[in-house]
């Protein structure tokens, strides 16, 4: 059966050669060589982002819209935005 069989696939982290199932790669999967490569390289892609409550400056990774807890609290109590909308 093809679809058990094993290819080599170079991590997309850190350049190294490893073997990975087709039907892996198929779903996207098996990218990366290990969980070390899988975590680093998802921390390697953050932006920067305005706070929406207090125009802050932050870095995310995680699509976060607010810098802290105070600011996630006050949007959802339905406190004023910076950008006057009420987020309830």
């Amino acid at each position: 059966m093809t679809y058990l069989s094993k290819v080599n696939h170079i991590c997309e982290h850190c350049g190294g050669l490893h073997s990975v199932y087709k039907s892996e790669l198929k779903r996207g999967r098996g990218v990366y060589c290990c969980n070390d490569c899988r975590s680093h390289h998802s921390h390697d892609k953050s932006f920067k982002v305005m706070c929406e409550m207090c125009g802050a400056i932050f870095s995310t990774h995680l699509g976060r819209t607010t810098c802290s807890i105070e600011c996630d609290e006050a949007k959802k109590s339905g406190k004023p935005t910076l950008f006057g909308k009420n987020f309830k």
